[in-house]
């Protein structure tokens, strides 16, 4: 994400250059004093030359720039620079005598203090990516502490005023779980969603498929617990996104997740797979009879799933443009909920099981202008529980906790539909 992290002075003097990334140069320093300190012209914070985008802000008179050569989402780094400033503040800025309650940084406190400095940047970005930026878990992981004075200014005064119960409790390097958390019965539950994203054609074509996943859990366990979750090696995750709670470090070496998790309710990742298994195959075509102006649409729907489940609240929107009025509905198990103001009309089923079942459904309309138009999709809701796109997504999950405590574990799997497009 993060290539390099620099602190200029108003004249364009370097004073901090951390390279994170080997994909840049150190003279980089220089385009950016030339394009941006030195060009009067430059009213945005964000400069792309090439293939390496400099995203900058200015506090009082030093420029903060983050560099980097990927597609990343601007916003984020700017407001890990506005932390950043935040936490330099705290650590080497200074109150003056004429204004006490106003916090200085300025290019002394850089000079004066960049091996803490560089020592923060260390902790707080790993492989360039933003790890940790709490902090009372900062503090215990730096050599030079804080300004203490400096700290209960910002939490008592600032309007970015802390919670007050957060900042006494004692959170050790886990600034998301406090200590003494006790329970009589540990417990947690590992939710499994996943959304079907599909896209056919009108020949039956599968045009892309993929699935956004997110294993959730709710964790009622005391201590300071370790667990340890693998994934199936079959499953081709990607685009991992991670509560701040996984090391990142392990999941790099080995691909299994292990974290210390928050109390409670909590997301721990999000991913995508690409070509799953498809749990509901559908076919649908169109006949249009002009002598009546009416037209007839048909509908199957096969499941794909094993046979002892079964598929909740299923619902097939069909697109009838220009319809007036519903002549025949027939269908070989649910009800027909025309919405023809909507131009469209609903077929839902309560249940639908598993193992090839197959129903039909025809819709027969009367329409104003039987002109050929583009019909939107076919569209499917479903829902089924404990069915996964994997036979197991989650090859075992692990709590380990000092005290030896016994946990019960509960694993859940849910698949729903997303996206699930058919074509006419």
């Amino acid at each position: 994400m993060i290539s390099a992290l620099l602190i200029f002075n108003s004249k364009g003097e370097v004073l901090i250059n951390s390279i994170l990334k080997n994909n840049v140069k150190r003279s980089l320093s220089d385009v950016f004093r030339v394009q941006v300190i030195n060009n009067f012209d430059i009213r945005s914070p964000i400069l792309t030359l090439g293939s390496t985008s400099f995203i900058h802000t200015k506090y009082e008179d030093l420029w903060f720039v983050s560099v980097t050569r990927s597609n990343v989402d601007s916003s984020i780094l700017i407001e890990f620079m506005y932390k950043f400033i935040d936490i330099l503040r705290q650590y080497v800025g200074y109150k003056e005598d004429t204004y006490p309650n106003c916090i200085v940084l300025n290019e002394d406190c850089i000079r004066d203090n960049f091996i803490i400095i560089n020592e923060l940047i260390d902790h707080m970005l790993q492989f360039g990516y933003p790890v940790e930026t709490d902090i009372s878990v900062l503090r215990n992981l730096t050599s030079q502490k804080p300004n203490h004075d400096i700290i209960d200014f910002v939490e008592n005064k600032s309007p970015l005023k802390r919670n007050k119960t957060v900042s006494k409790i004692n959170l050790g390097l886990q600034s998301w779980r406090p200590s003494g958390i006790k329970y009589k019965k540990n417990e947690v539950y590992v939710d499994i969603i996943e959304k079907v994203n599909l896209m056919v054609s009108s020949t039956g074509t599968i045009l892309g498929s993929d699935i956004d996943g997110v294993i959730q859990l709710n964790a009622s366990l005391s201590g300071i617990p370790e667990c340890h979750l693998r994934l199936d090696d079959a499953a081709e995750i990607q685009d991992c996104k991670f509560h701040q709670c996984v090391n990142l470090t392990t999941y790099d070496q080995t691909g299994d997740v292990k974290f210390v998790p928050p109390d409670g309710e909590f997301q721990l990742m999000s991913y995508k797979i690409s070509e799953p298994r498809i749990p509901f195959l559908v076919l649908a075509s169109i006949t249009d009879y002009p002598n009546d102006n009416s037209r007839k649409y048909n509908v199957t729907i096969k499941s794909k799933f094993p046979s002892h489940l079964i598929a909740n609240e299923v619902e097939v929107t069909i697109p009838t443009p220009n319809s007036i009025k519903v002549e025949s509905f027939t269908s070989t198990s649910g009800k027909l909920k025309p919405k023809l103001e909507e131009g469209v009309a609903l077929w839902t089923t309560d249940k639908f099981p598993g193992g090839e079942t197959e129903q039909s459904a025809s819709i027969t309309v009367k329409v104003g202008n039987l002109k050929s138009v583009d019909l939107p999709p076919l569209s499917l809701q479903f829902s089924i529980p404990n069915y996964s796109t994997f036979e197991s997504m989650i090859k075992f999950f692990k709590v380990h906790e000092q005290s030896g405590y016994k946990t019960t574990k509960y694993v859940r799997y849910f698949t729903k539909a997303g996206s699930y497009d058919i074509r006419y």
